[in-house]
């Protein structure tokens, strides 16, 4: 009986870490790729989102690494806009948020709140599908897929 307890414990703790370290952490699979603005002020800056980084970076190949820790995911009211929260950190441990709405019926546009007329749209691909020149698998966790953003689902 005590080692059913022991095992109990030890396996409720390790469900308690797993869950701290591992949900919310799965990226929508059709925000993969780079991003670019044609605007004046963009037109050489671009964001990369990967599974587990995000990078920001310009043409003179400056860039800043960042570790994605937790993302989220709310449908606006309208329906048709989901607004996303990136929560990363960079190579000096700093915490940083980045903060945008995706355009779940077109999936190959993102804007900035109040800054609706800069339309950032993936590179390189067709419309809603993964980067060619870095392929990854989709997500394997249930509820997370392209479909969570045309239905509601998701977290």
């Amino acid at each position: 009986m005590k080692n059913r307890t022991l095992t109990i414990g030890i396996f409720g703790v390790l469900s308690v870490v797993w869950l701290c370290f591992c949900t919310g952490r799965e990226v929508e699979p059709l925000l993969y790729g780079k991003w670019r603005c044609p605007h004046d002020d963009y037109k050489n800056t671009y964001f990369e989102i990967r599974p587990e980084t995000i990078i920001f970076g310009n043409n003179q190949d400056e860039t800043e690494i960042g570790t994605i820790r937790n993302i989220k995911y709310q449908r606006l009211p309208d329906k048709k806009w989901v607004q996303c929260t990136v929560k990363y950190h960079n190579m000096e441990s700093l915490e940083y948020e980045f903060q945008f709405l995706f355009d779940s019926e077109a999936a190959d546009t993102i804007v900035f709140k109040n800054q609706e007329d800069l339309i950032w749209t993936k590179e390189n691909t067709e419309k809603g599908t993964i980067s060619q020149s870095d392929p990854v698998e989709p997500a394997s966790v249930p509820g997370i897929r392209p479909k969570k953003f045309r239905d509601g689902a998701g977290s």
